[in-house]
Order: structure tokens, then C-alpha cells, then sequence
């Protein structure tokens, strides 16, 4: 039997998605109070069980979306030690780049997202993205190296969560394959926006926004 992933707390739209994926059949029940502003609301997933022929019953009731708080801003010296990050390239004209093991890619113009992490030594890794001149080992070397990165954005670390960004960003851009994911079983770790959206993270369901923004120029 499939594994039933765990949806409490998500979105409901994203819960079906998930389950979808899963092949689980799915049956919604929606507590919300009959007076509530839908225009205001988002149904959110708040209890979850397993029926014995695998159909899973979600319970949704609408809430109020939370503002967005406003992220802080700061320098490189000023990063935190550890975190799971975004590095953003922007390409304002197409790019041809022989990329290690990955071989000759061609880059379309717009912006790219490159997801990272580090339990430890964060700074020093982002330090390295920003530099042009170092020696070329990861994949996304070859590119910060050719392209200079504007910025990072960092989420707390949590294990698994650089896989889990990644594989969320897919669903919001193209995915160039394999890149930055020799060592996991990701489609890859670099993403081309769909739209070039200065504040894409708001389009993410199953993460808050991020904890800092890191200027890297």
C-alpha cells in the first residue's frame, strides 16, 4: 500500500494534490461555520484519518490567511550560521554553459532559483556563491561563477527541507534536470521561474516565508 502522506495543516488544494500523487482516494468534510467570508477564508486541512479501505478523510474549515510579515534584509557578514537557502540568479540574455557532468545547458533569460542548505557554515557557503573566482566544483558553481547572484534567501534548517523546497518550487517553474541533485533523488535543485515574480515564496503552500533575506552584492 502506498504511504499516506501527512496533509494537516496544508492547504486543501495542496492535500489533494498530494494524495493524488499518492494514489489515495480522498473524501472531504468541511466544518466550516456556515456564516464565515469565504473571500477572506483559505481551507486548511486540521484532522486527518485512514479508513480501512484506504480512502483518507480529510477535515477542512476555512481560516483567515495571516499577513505576510515583512522579511529583514541584511548583509552577507550578517547571515545567519545555518539554514536551507534560494540563491537567485537573474539572466537578462540567453547563456550557453558546459556544466561538469551535466554537459553543455542552455539557459533561457529570467530568473533562477538554486536551493541549498547547510546544517553549518552557512556564511562561508553563501560567501562562496558570491564570489566569481573559485575553484568549479558543484554545479552551481559553473554558474554564479559565469552570473552574479543578487541574493539569498534562508529558512530555518530542518532535515529534508532542501529536498522539499525544491521539489515545491518544480511546481511554480522549469526545472533544469538533475542540477544540483547528484546526491538526492530530486528532479534537480535549479528552477526558472514561470513568471519573474519578485516575491515568488509567496506562492509556496507548505513553508512560511522565509527568515531573512541575504544580500550578496
Amino acid at each position: 500500500m502506498n504511504s499516506i502522506p501527512d496533509c494537516v495543516a496544508y492547504p486543501l488544494e495542496q492535500a489533494r494534490q498530494c494524495l493524488k500523487q499518492a494514489g489515495l482516494p480522498a473524501l472531504i468534510t468541511d466544518v466550516t461555520p456556515s456564516d464565515a467570508s469565504s473571500p477572506y477564508t483559505q481551507l486548511r486541512v486540521i484532522k486527518q484519518t485512514c479508513a480501512p479501505d484506504g480512502t483518507v478523510h480529510l477535515t477542512v474549515a476555512a481560516f483567515i490567511p495571516q499577513p505576510r510579515a515583512e522579511i529583514a534584509q541584511i548583509s552577507l557578514c550578517e547571515s545567519p550560521g545555518s539554514g536551507v537557502y534560494v540563491l537567485e540568479i537573474i539572466l537578462s540574455s540567453p547563456l550557453e554553459l558546459s556544466v561538469g557532468s551535466l554537459g553543455s545547458i542552455d539557459f533561457e533569460p529570467g530568473r533562477y532559483l538554486y536551493v541549498g542548505s547547510a546544517k553549518k557554515g552557512l556564511r562561508a557557503r553563501l560567501q562562496r556563491h558570491a564570489r566569481r573566482e573559485k575553484k568549479l566544483h558543484w554545479h552551481i558553481d559553473y554558474l554564479s561563477a559565469t552570473v552574479a547572484s543578487t541574493r539569498a534567501l534562508v529558512w530555518p534548517w530542518a532535515a529534508g527541507r532542501e529536498c522539499r523546497l525544491a521539489s515545491e518550487l518544480a511546481g511554480v517553474g522549469a526545472v533544469i534536470p538533475r542540477f544540483g541533485a547528484s546526491g538526492c533523488a530530486c528532479e534537480g535543485h535549479l528552477v526558472r521561474l514561470r513568471n519573474n515574480a519578485d516575491d515568488w515564496w509567496e506562492q509556496l503552500t507548505s513553508l512560511p516565508p522565509p527568515l531573512k533575506i541575504v544580500a550578496l552584492s
